[in-house]
């Protein structure tokens, strides 16, 4: 691919208004299809920038459309290690993981990276590029231990800032990929600084209308919030709506994600009456548009519910909840990185509904990932806890006992590191309320009355921390 080409007729196409746009490219598209003379290597690479501007604009499926048409060309005329058949191989890789089709891109990239490094070198751009795209891939499927998958990021971040500067766009496109790797994996705090600079350089270097550019918005406002730094998530997620809005449209699962980030932080502000429009909005957006063929739609819609549940909103958080598992169980894997969450907030609405067998299947899925994925210990406990007050539930004591008192113990323990958005004294209070209800109804007056003393010896050291904050 011309990457001179690509960002011409990308410029070209964010020109043109969101409803009139894709009849321009799909004419495009149209006229090689009905070409005859025209040589195949010449249409090859024509695709190939179609399918890198059409998965810049989110239409995944006519991305791999136009991918895989180039690739047959290509490997029939140039063989597997021609640069040009490299390109598109990323190319599609790039477009299938968008589209919620992680596991198909994963051989890919694995095919691609060992092929461009024997034909080209390590620190070739395209060897780079197929770097970027593996590390989020291997992100995505989870399988892999986050530490292992951060270490490769940062290897290939050194490498893009070495070769192709840290102004680059794809060393941009990386700081994207490796803040949402941080977010996914819980780590707001490392995600912010390295999304606001990239953030910064991307105004500047790509424009603000760049999809890169309103990429790292949309995220950076997810990072923000998840450390609770509303104001500053705020008007990020204004802006990054607004972006969405007038590149991509009102009906596109970029915006809807974008509107379910702005949402979800009105509604932790309690500003129900900014909330509601865009909840709507992204309600009937999301009975329409196929979720699962979008990398992010059904985790953000998961977590807006949660942040309806924590404000005690339980029906609205059920509906968005639900919304978001079905897309899930439609592709399984689609994110794997993002199931468990999207299972355990089902679950913590499944419990506050006293739906105590279904809260039980959920969570126990639920867990069983996040000690896979190897999660946050904080988020592990939390799910834990969960499980343990649904097995409550349904008075199975004895297998309920030891989940509530491990994950009691350990949030406790891990008071000082759980991630802002678990809101630590909330989650330690719960735990402890739960052991309480426990034992007076599992009959142990004794162990109900120990554990009422801990509760209420908590509650008052969190009065005392939390005056002690509010002291000028």
């Amino acid at each position: 691919m011309n990457p001179t080409r690509q960002e011409a007729l990308l410029a070209l196409a964010l020109e043109k208004p969101a409803a009139e746009r894709a009849a321009w490219l799909d004419r495009i598209g149209g006229r090689l299809d009905r070409a005859t003379e025209r040589p195949p290597l010449v249409e090859a690479s024509i695709r190939q920038t179609l399918g890198s501007v059409y998965t810049e604009l989110g239409d995944y499926a006519k991305a791999i459309e136009h991918y895989e048409a180039a690739l047959r060309v290509q490997r029939e005329h140039l063989g597997e290690s021609h640069l040009d058949t490299l390109r598109s191989l990323n190319g599609l890789a790039t477009a299938r993981w968008l589209g919620g089709e992680t596991t198909l891109a994963e051989p890919l990239t694995r095919q691609g990276l060992e092929a461009s490094r024997r034909a080209l070198d390590e620190k070739h751009p395209l060897t780079l590029q197929f770097m970027q795209t593996r590390a989020f891939v291997l992100m995505l499927l989870a399988e892999t231990p986050w530490t292992e998958v951060e270490a490769m990021f940062l290897r290939t971040l050194a490498l893009h800032r070495e070769v192709l500067g840290a102004d680059a766009p794809g060393t941009l496109r990386l700081g994207y990929c490796l803040g949402l790797g941080y977010a996914y994996n819980l780590q707001a705090a490392k995600a912010v600084p390295l999304l606001a600079d990239a953030l910064e350089r991307a105004r500047r270097v790509l424009g603000e209308k760049h999809p890169t550019t309103s990429g790292l918005t949309t995220v950076l406002a997810s990072s923000y919030r998840n450390l609770d730094q509303l104001e500053k998530a705020e008007a990020l997620a204004l802006r990054a709506v607004e972006l969405r809005r007038s590149t991509l449209g009102e009906d596109h699962p970029l915006t809807l994600s974008a509107v379910c980030v702005l949402a979800y932080i009105h509604v932790a502000q309690q500003q129900f009456d900014q909330a509601r429009p865009l909840t709507e909005q992204v309600l009937n957006l999301s009975r329409r548009l196929p979720l699962e063929k979008s990398v992010f739609s059904a985790g953000n819609l998961s977590n807006l519910g949660r942040a309806y549940f924590k404000q005690g909103d339980v029906a609205q958080a059920a509906i968005l909840c639900d919304l978001a598992w079905q897309a899930m169980q439609r592709n399984p894997a689609f994110n794997p990185v993002a199931s468990q969450q999207i299972i355990a907030n089902l679950g913590a609405v499944r419990l506050a509904q006293q739906n105590y067998a279904e809260a039980t299947t959920l969570l126990r899925e639920a867990l069983r990932l996040t000690e896979k994925h190897d999660l946050d210990a904080g988020y592990r406990l939390c799910v834990m806890n969960l499980l343990g007050a649904s097995l409550a539930g349904q008075k199975n004591y004895a297998d309920a006992e030891p989940l509530l008192l491990e994950s009691c113990q350990g949030l406790q323990q891990h008071q000082a590191s759980l991630p802002p958005f678990l809101n630590a004294p909330r989650r330690i209070t719960e735990s402890l309320e739960r052991l309480v209800h426990l034992y007076d109804t599992w009959g142990k007056p004794a162990q109900a009355a120990e554990w009422k003393k801990k509760l209420a010896a908590f509650q008052q050291a969190a009065k005392v921390s939390d005056s002690k904050s509010k002291t000028p």
